[in-house]
């Protein structure tokens, strides 16, 4: 009997268009050297050729994009698509395929299974053909590469498994995606499946599901109904229909049925696992991973966006992954963490982050021991804490995802923006400051008047008036020379540095004149607003009718302490923010003694890293204003590129 194709049928097994296939037939005649089949009908509309034959010129003639075209051209036949063009023939075509033996005689699906299994060479891989194509265009299916990883993956952790045959790893596939994940799995193992299979989730409710559950069975291995607490929750939710909040529920609910030696791998799209466009769900997913009204903490220990297109029918919908594992660590929310970006691997990284992701499912307490590709390692607290789900794509660095709170109180949002903001300013050095949240309290820093903050002996505050220097003396150049700071340079006429004298002449003119200390506040009452400005560096000469205000440490000229102290960032903040010219009506806040040290750093090095991002942006300016003068006025030329030529 023949197994025929149809026009459509060779385009499809070619992997070409159906204009390909009539482009052939008229080529390739009979008086070409390599004829195209003819068709073994006489019907001009539908023409049917053998399929066989079809794959042995497909083949030969090195045509279409299939070298296994022969091995694959009965499942492209109409026999097979007799088979799984409609859902109760495919199911009863997969139920007397594992009962073949019992085959009622002499009906049409008996004929086509038959003259597949003569051709496929056996029952099983007609089994198998059939659950691929019921998934072929399914949106909840996995592109071939990540079946790839996956299965790797999965083999690893079932190797790991391996030792202990009298306890068998039970896995439980969750979501529709996961039964086409779980069935490759199952035929990647030549001898008997070593794990248990519990259709406790998603028992079925499509025929593509019901077909590989069939499947399954038919390679004898043990389906049960359990759900042991140390199971593996295989989880694909390519396109989850429901709110977020159900999602997250339900996840929660997984998580509850698993002890310290279950896992958990999800995949779904990022949407839900990694990204911030909808505040609804970044809500959700907040309050799952770490919510705050109980102190619950989720066990999530390996992060990552997964490579474009890995949904295999769903476009380019982005997916993520999350890998649970509970802590052994007696240190509670403290435990190790991976964040990974994938999206850019090649498949040149796919065997690394198999080992990545089974490393994470295996040994999550031990992840600092693994070399993991593309991810930094950090720990839950400061991962939660600062909402750090992702790496950017492009820099590899943490993607911060604010969690928006409805009615959040002030004690509840103070740090997380501390952190947010620390890691939008590069402030790397913040992670390591031990910073823990206090019930809200009155305000407790003092504020104490500029004129008691000035004078007498527990005075907080130094006045040191500056040098009267003239104007037509500060030009000179060289390596002795001192930075001016004065009135030009506090209201912002004159460049920071452009005014210097020679210290020779600095003697000469004011042998009085005092330099300038680390954390010096110089201002001025100008005639409509005070202004200061901290001097971190030091070293500068003060012109009058600037002054300096400087931060005393101890009582007087004594080596008492002062317990309240006034910083630079407070006295400068002060005095800009005054509304009045006349000091006796400003205002000094006062920290204890013992904070100044690290406020000093942290102030020094904001101040570091603002002048880095001036200088960035001073030179982001005069690029663009070089290149559009110069490129204008023909002093360079470029050759404009095409995607720029026609651009308009």
């Amino acid at each position: 009997m023949h197994n025929t194709i149809t026009m459509s049928g060779i385009a499809n097994l070619a992997h070409v268009a159906r204009s390909t296939v009539s482009m052939w037939r008229s080529r390739y005649n009979v008086s070409s050297d390599t004829p195209f089949p003819t068709p073994i009908n006489n019907n001009l509309h539908q023409p049917l050729f053998d399929a066989h034959d079809i794959g042995h010129w497909l083949v030969s003639t090195k045509h279409g994009h299939n070298p296994e075209a022969i091995a694959d051209a009965p499942f492209y036949s109409t026999s097979f698509d007799f088979i799984v063009e409609t859902p109760a023939k495919a199911i009863e075509a997969a139920n007397l395929l594992t009962n073949w033996d019992n085959v009622p005689p002499n009906s049409e699906l008996t004929t086509s299974l038959a003259a597949l299994i003569e051709a496929g060479y056996g029952t099983l891989p007609v089994l198998e053909r059939i659950t691929d194509r019921l998934w072929e265009k399914n949106k909840h299916k996995l592109s071939k590469d990540a079946m790839t990883v996956l299965v790797t993956t999965l083999q690893q952790i079932i190797n790991a498994h391996w030792v202990d045959a009298s306890h068998p790893l039970t896995i439980i596939p969750w979501g529709p995606g996961s039964i086409p994940l779980i069935v490759q799995l199952a035929r990647s193992h030549s001898e008997n499946f070593p794990c248990r299979i519990s259709k406790q989730l998603n028992s079925g409710d499509s025929t593509a599901r019901a077909i590989a559950w069939i499947e399954l069975e038919s390679r004898n291995i043990t389906i049960t109904k359990d759900f042991p607490t140390n199971s593996l929750i295989v989880a694909v939710w390519l396109d989850y229909s429901n709110d977020e909040v159900s999602f997250f529920n339900a996840l929660d609910d997984q998580l509850l049925n698993l002890d310290a030696d279950g896992t958990i791998i999800l995949i779904a799209p990022s949407k839900l696992l990694l990204d911030n466009t909808d505040p609804s769900i970044t809500r959700a997913r907040s309050n799952f991973l770490s919510n705050t009204a109980t102190g619950y903490t989720a066990p999530l220990r390996y992060t990552a966006r997964l490579p474009k297109h890995w949904a295999a029918n769903l476009g380019k919908r982005q997916l993520g992954i999350w890998i649970f594992k509970r802590s052994t660590f007696p240190t509670g929310k403290a435990f190790p963490v991976v964040i990974a970006e994938l999206s850019g691997i090649s498949k040149a990284d796919y065997n690394a982050i198999a080992s990545d992701l089974a490393t994470a499912a295996l040994y999550a307490d031990e992840l600092g021991k693994h070399n993991f590709v593309h991810a930094n390692i950090t720990t839950s607290v400061k991962a939660w804490r600062k909402n750090i789900v992702a790496l950017d794509s492009v820099t590899n660095k943490p993607l911060l995802h604010v969690s928006p709170k409805l009615h959040a109180s002030p004690e509840e949002n103070i740090l997380g923006e501390l952190w947010l903001l620390a890691e939008r300013a590069q402030l790397s050095f913040v992670e390591n400051l031990p910073l823990e949240e206090t019930p809200h309290k009155s305000p407790s820093r003092l504020r104490i008047s500029w004129r008691k903050a000035t004078s007498g002996k527990d005075r907080v505050i130094q006045l040191i008036p500056g040098s009267r220097l003239p104007d037509g003396r500060l030009t000179d150049t060289g390596p002795a020379t001192v930075t001016i700071i004065g009135k030009p340079e506090l209201h912002g006429n004159t460049t920071m540095g452009s005014r210097r004298i020679n210290r020779l002449h600095l003697e000469n003119i004011n042998h009085n004149a005092k330099l300038t200390q680390p954390g010096d506040v110089v201002f001025i009452k100008n005639s409509t607003h005070p202004i200061a400005w901290i001097d971190w560096e030091g070293g500068h000469i003060v012109q009058a009718p600037a002054q300096i205000a400087r931060c005393k440490t101890k009582r007087g000229r004594s080596q008492v302490d002062l317990p309240l102290v006034a910083t630079p960032f407070f006295v400068a903040k002060s005095i800009n923010s005054a509304t009045s010219t006349d000091p006796h009506s400003w205002h000094i806040s006062l920290v204890p003694k013992e904070l100044a040290p690290l406020l000093h750093t942290i102030h020094k090095e904001v101040n570091t890293q603002r002048i880095k991002f001036q200088e960035q942006l001073a030179s982001l300016e005069r690029f663009e204003e070089l290149f559009a003068t110069s490129l204008s006025n023909g002093d360079i030329r470029t050759e404009l590129p095409s995607a720029l030529k026609y651009a308009n």
